[in-house]
């Protein structure tokens, strides 16, 4: 596997495992029914993509590059702060919209800058690119 394909990978199950935690930041807030259906299948899609990068890393000999904690603590505290005055219906719809184009954002910058990375790395990417864009589809109709 290429240097380019562990990248790619790496930052697709980054992506994606921010997604994740994301989800299950914000879910306690979410009081629409409809809303957090659509919220957790946005967390499985994650899930299922990130168990998937990390496979292909696995298949090479390579380990996932984990998320930091301070990460995690910056996505926590940003949702808290987000949704501390708001945390209506609207607000967090679209917060998750702009959480799906920060990936989307991230994803396709890496894979402007790694050209020579495989079909199987791009597929996968292509993939989560799909995903959000199906995501951001699902929460317009709550903004």
């Amino acid at each position: 596997m290429t240097k380019e394909n562990t990248d790619l990978l790496n930052e697709i199950y980054h992506t994606a495992k921010m997604g994740q935690q994301a989800v299950l930041t914000v879910l306690p807030k979410v009081t629409n029914l409809q809303l957090r259906e659509k919220i957790e299948s946005q967390g499985d899609a994650y899930d299922r993509i990130a168990r998937k990068s990390s496979r292909m890393l696995r298949h090479q000999q390579q380990d996932p590059q984990k998320t930091t904690l301070m990460e995690r603590m910056g996505l926590w505290g940003s949702v808290q702060m987000n949704t501390l005055t708001d945390n209506s219906t609207t607000h967090i719809a679209e917060m998750m919209i702009q959480g799906a184009n920060m990936g989307i954002t991230d994803v396709t910058k890496k894979l402007n800058d790694l050209p020579d990375a495989n079909g199987g790395a791009k597929e996968l990417a292509e993939e989560y690119l799909h995903c959000e864009e199906k995501h951001i589809a699902s929460m317009k109709k709550y903004l």
